[in-house]
């Protein structure tokens, strides 16, 4: 039998009926002729994006299942919330940026339009100012960390009143990373 076919039959098993263990997964399997390791069970669960939850294995969308793992992804990696005019800028953890931007994109908020992710930074792209405040206060309702949740730079330390263009993006408490473009707004002229 190939993969995508065990994997519909895996499917039409949990929509019958959520599986409280992959044993009991695998003695359904076997009963409709499908002989599967465990190893090979665990990999299709996993491929499956099956979850878990309360009554045993069940397929991605029952029960706002993703809604509960995307606002996990974002309540646990998310340390930083900025917007800019129509733009929002996230701070995570390293390398948790991609999975985060992937999770936003699942979403489906009206307000993004585009989201773009380096190995800590996601910039979202939004429809208007207005959105962007909107998605911003959303996200971060969503955040665990304080840094995220309140009036705090990057790095942790209260934001100093800067003009309002330069104290969305760092804290000027803080030394600048090295070749930071901001570095030299920030620095005083020697001249």
């Amino acid at each position: 039998m190939s993969k995508a076919s065990r994997h519909r039959t895996i499917l039409t098993l949990l929509g019958q009926r959520p599986a409280a263990s992959q044993c009991e997964l695998q003695h359904a399997l076997s009963k409709r002729g499908i002989q599967v390791g465990q190893a090979t069970l665990s990999r299709d669960v996993h491929a499956l994006g099956l979850v878990k939850g309360s009554r045993g294995y069940q397929p991605p969308g029952e029960l706002g299942v993703p809604r509960i793992i995307a606002h996990r992804v974002i309540s646990e990696s998310v340390v930083g919330v900025r917007s800019v005019h129509n733009l929002l800028v996230l701070k995570t953890f390293d390398g948790d940026a991609r999975p985060v931007a992937a999770t936003l994109e699942e979403e489906n908020w009206p307000e993004a339009i585009g989201t773009l992710a380096g190995q800590d930074t996601i910039l979202i792209v939004c429809s208007d100012n207005r959105g962007a405040r909107k998605l911003a206060a959303r996200i971060r309702a969503q955040c665990r960390h304080p840094k995220a949740r309140g009036r705090l730079g990057w790095w942790g330390h209260a934001v100093e009143s800067l003009p309002s263009q330069l104290s969305s993006f760092y804290c000027a408490a803080t030394p600048l990373p090295p070749n930071n473009p901001l570095q030299r707004v920030r620095q005083p002229s020697t001249r």
